[in-house]
């Protein structure tokens, strides 16, 4: 279901950022997308096996773009982010994640903004709003520290709150 849940997303994504946590399915997944259709797709796999891009070491990516795939490799510090452990970065309680992630997009520095940032990145990159994957991060850098991130999170929350009230 891990797999099948991003592919058959019913919004009909064209572009995505999908994190495998056993990259040997990475090709798999990424040739599954050009024949659904997909317009830009990045599928990740950290190597210490996270689905995500990591900051924690080398990160395996098959993209998807013009109907093609291509493989390449990132690492933190091309990124601009410095390596810790998968320890520094793992999450909590619900309470405790909301928390963490309401000071990074109030602008915390450290590992947890890291993560944020070169993962919003790669979507923005997916998204077709970014050259590469430094100039995603940068701009996802950009909306934390504007401000506008924690704009849009503070409309969500407003949103889904009057949607379960109602």
């Amino acid at each position: 279901f891990n797999f099948l849940g991003p592919l058959t997303n019913p919004a009909g994504a064209s572009r995505q950022l999908l994190g495998v946590s056993d990259r040997r399915y990475q090709e798999t997944i990424a040739e599954a997308l050009v024949g659904l259709g997909g317009e830009r797709a990045l599928v990740v796999s950290a190597e210490d096996g996270m689905d995500e891009i990591a900051i924690s070491g080398p990160t395996r990516v098959v993209e998807l773009a013009d109907g093609r795939t291509v493989e390449w490799f990132t690492d933190p510090e091309e990124l601009g982010v410095e390596a810790v452990s998968a320890e520094r970065i793992a999450g909590g309680s619900p309470e405790e994640n909301a928390t963490v992630v309401r000071a990074v997009l109030d602008g915390a520095a450290g590992p947890a903004r890291d993560i944020v940032v070169v993962n919003a990145g790669a979507a923005i990159l997916a998204s077709g709003a970014a050259a590469d994957l430094l100039d995603g991060v940068g701009k996802a850098r950009q909306a934390i520290d504007s401000g506008a991130a924690r704009e849009l999170l503070d409309r969500l929350i407003q949103i889904t709150s009057s949607l379960s009230a109602g």
